[in-house]
Order: structure tokens, then C-alpha cells, then sequence
């Protein structure tokens, strides 16, 4: 879930937003070209948690003399004042939906941590056992040290490869129950706010 509230300021003087919070795809869908950093054509700005106090740029060092952070400011808090409620009411229906996602992710990473632990430790132990082994004699048996740290070696990759294809399953199947899940939900806090001005949808 992107972070609440981003939008594109352009040349023009437009302030424009989405329900999805994220300043690429404003950039995509209004169709800009995002090829120059000095006297660029937009500006990113975020206002996190739709808190004015918070309101900042992106790439602050370079920005163009056309913008006018105060007139700016002022046309986001009308912005904020008309789609708050909505944004609101959408976060209650969803953030039980998203914390579930975030436990089933930070679970599978739990797992995949641990097999992690499990795989060096085992790897460890397996060079260890082989020096060992070897003792003093480890130069005339140097061809039997070198075999046992290749097949150590390549059980740790394997372990880790397998640790990763699960994880990687987990978060992806996690992702799209969260988006099917909640896809409804957007789609009414999107009708709510594409009214506003300044609202850019994804035919546009």
C-alpha cells in the first residue's frame, strides 16, 4: 500500500494526484516526459499520512524557478480537505487485509532467515569436520579437503536456492490475495475522489 498522499506539480500549475499514490504512474498516466532535472517540467511532492506540516519535494536542490512551494501548499490542502474522508474510510476497510499481508510476508522471512542460519551453520560445520579430519595432513590431502568444501558448498546453495523459491512463492501469492482482495475497496475510494480536481485517471 503506497504511502498517502504523493502528487505531480506541473509547469502549468496543476496538482495532479491518484489513488494509488505513487508519483510513476501520475507520471504515465498524465503522459509526461520525465527526460531533465533542471528546469524539469514537474515536481514529485508528498505530504505523508496527508499531514501539511510533512509537505516536501523530491530533489529539492534543483528546483525549478517556475515553482511557488506557498501556492502549491494551499492547492494540496484543498485537495486533502476534499478526499481525507475518503481515504480515511478506505484505510479502515483495508488495513486488516494489509496487515494480514504484512504477517504472511514477515513470516515466510522469518523462515527464509532461519533456513539461512541453518545452511551457514551446516557449512560451517562441514569445513570444520574437514580440517579436522585432515589435521596436519591437510597438504597430502588437500584433493579430499577441496571435495569435502565443494559438496559443503553446494548443499549451502541448494538449501538457500530452495529457501528462496519458497519465500519468493509466498510473498508473490501474498501480493496477489492482497490486491484481489482489496481491489474493491479501491475501486470505490477512486469514484469518491475522481471528482476532485486534479484527479487523474488511468484513460486519461
Amino acid at each position: 500500500m503506497c504511502n498517502f498522499f504523493s502528487a505531480i506539480v506541473t509547469r502549468d500549475g496543476r496538482v495532479l494526484f491518484c489513488e494509488e499514490d505513487s508519483h510513476e504512474t501520475i507520471i504515465q498516466r498524465a503522459g509526461l516526459r520525465d527526460d531533465k532535472l533542471i528546469d524539469r517540467d514537474f515536481v514529485r511532492i508528498e505530504i505523508p499520512n496527508g499531514d501539511l506540516a510533512k509537505y516536501r519535494e523530491d530533489e529539492i536542490g534543483t528546483l525549478p524557478e517556475w515553482y511557488n512551494r506557498d501556492v502549491v501548499r494551499d492547492k494540496c490542502k484543498e485537495i486533502l480537505t476534499l478526499i481525507m474522508p475518503y481515504r480515511k474510510l478506505y484505510e479502515e476497510d483495508v488495513m486488516p487485509l494489509w496487515n494480514l499481508y504484512k504477517d504472511i510476508v514477515k513470516a515466510a522471512q522469518k523462515l527464509y532467515e532461519d533456513i539461512m542460519k541453518s545452511a551457514q551453520k551446516l557449512y560451517e560445520e562441514s569445513l570444520k569436520s574437514a580440517e579436522e579430519f585432515c589435521g596436519d595432513t591437510i597438504d597430502s590431502t588437500l584433493n579430499f579437503y577441496d571435495e569435502a568444501v565443494k559438496s559443503a558448498h553446494e548443499l549451502y546453495k541448494e538449501k538457500m536456492a530452495l529457501a528462496w523459491t519458497s519465500y519468493d512463492t509466498v510473498a508473490i501469492s501474498a501480493s496477489y490475495l492482497w490486491e484481489k482482495a482489496s481491489a474493491p475497496f479501491l475501486s470505490i475510494y477512486r469514484d469518491a475522489i475522481s471528482t476532485v480536481e486534479g484527479y487523474i485517471g488511468g484513460n486519461t
